[in-house]
């Protein structure tokens, strides 16, 4: 868009714009000043090229009792993160070109994303992390277990500044992928409905892993919805008025005014046990896995689907639900846990 810059265009002695006034810019009608007094063009590598017509070239020439100015304003919208941008542009006028100072400005990526650890409280951590089968724990009754969230989104170099979480807004989900047994009787922190989860930072629910007759594995995930500095938007930024305003949804924390972003999801995190007494192992599991399947190749097709049942497939933390294929022994092979949250506002 462009203004007036010295103190009036004028067209036979008669004033059609005084100083500050808008006289070009998207969407403007120029119908007052008898047509458009301004071009503007953009190229494939983003370059904006802002061009004076003839209409107001006709004006500045009409005039050789004041000087004549005017000012030009774009306004953009980064859309990729990046170090060193590199601004400039140049004034070209009867011909001479005459570049300007060069500025720089920066855009971090600052891409919000959640992390979860589950382990066994006994053996502590890292060793309580049984992603894999041959690492299943030997239970001998119920176990303690700890799962760890933890927020791992990237942050501004120069401000630290990253995005948020409420934990109270945390939605963890815990699946039983083969065997049985489900984690129950969930704990947690005292300030669950207050806390502010930032960068790097990490916050640990707890529960009891109850019901394991054979072998047990589960996968673990947590969602949630990342809080952002709020974009605040103005319908005419180059008018001289602040009419700024912030969207609905925006909360202030710590002083800062942040709204919520897309919901964010985080990893997937396996744990694997055995109750004891049984002579399984991780590999006496996979070898049940591997027996089945040969079984079923060769077209055994009930015992198959019976000895599939008693093994585990699940042998890291990517691995699928096992399947039952004998409705009258299958197991439930995907129950989700599900316990009351402080303040009702979480559900596992």
């Amino acid at each position: 868009m462009g203004r007036v810059r010295h103190a009036r265009l004028t067209e036979q002695g008669k004033v059609i714009a005084r100083r500050g006034v808008k006289i070009a810019g998207s969407g403007f009608d120029a119908g007052m000043y008898g047509g458009e007094l301004f071009t503007l063009a953009q190229d494939d590598k983003g370059v904006v090229t802002v061009t004076a017509t003839q209409r107001m070239l006709d004006l500045v020439s009409g005039n050789d009792e004041n000087e004549q100015a005017w000012t030009a304003f774009i306004q953009c919208k980064r859309v990729k993160t990046g170090e060193h941008i590199a601004n400039r542009f140049d004034e070209t006028l009867n011909g001479t070109s005459r570049p300007s100072n060069q500025v720089e400005t920066h855009t971090p990526d600052m891409t919000p994303s959640l992390k979860i650890e589950k382990w066994d409280e006994a053996s502590g951590w890292p060793t309580g992390d049984r992603d894999q089968v041959k690492d299943a724990l030997a239970m001998q009754g119920d176990t303690r277990i700890v799962f760890t969230i933890t927020n791992t989104s990237t942050t501004d170099p120069d401000t630290k500044q990253g995005a948020w979480y409420r934990t109270k807004d945390l939605n963890l989900k815990d699946q039983l992928v083969a065997g049985d047994g489900q984690v129950t009787d969930l704990e947690y922190p005292a300030d669950w409905d207050t806390h502010i989860l930032k960068p790097g930072e990490s916050i640990e629910v707890r529960g009891v892993l109850k019901g394991v007759t054979d072998h047990h594995t589960d996968r673990v995930t947590v969602t949630g919805t990342p809080l952002v500095e709020c974009v605040v938007s103005d319908p005419d930024p180059f008018d001289g008025k602040d009419e700024t305003s912030t969207p609905d949804n925006a909360v202030t924390i710590d002083g800062m005014l942040v709204c919520p972003d897309t919901e964010v999801v985080s990893n997937t995190d396996d744990w694997n046990g055995y109750r004891t007494g049984l002579a399984h192992t991780g590999t006496a599991i996979q070898g049940v896995i591997a027996a089945a399947i040969t079984l079923l190749a060769a077209g055994v097709g009930l015992v198959a689907a019976r000895r599939f049942r008693r093994g585990n497939n699940a042998a890291g933390r990517h691995s699928g639900t096992t399947q039952p294929v004998d409705a009258e022994d299958a197991d439930a092979d995907a129950v989700e846990t599900a316990d009351s949250v402080p303040g009702g506002q979480s559900v596992v």
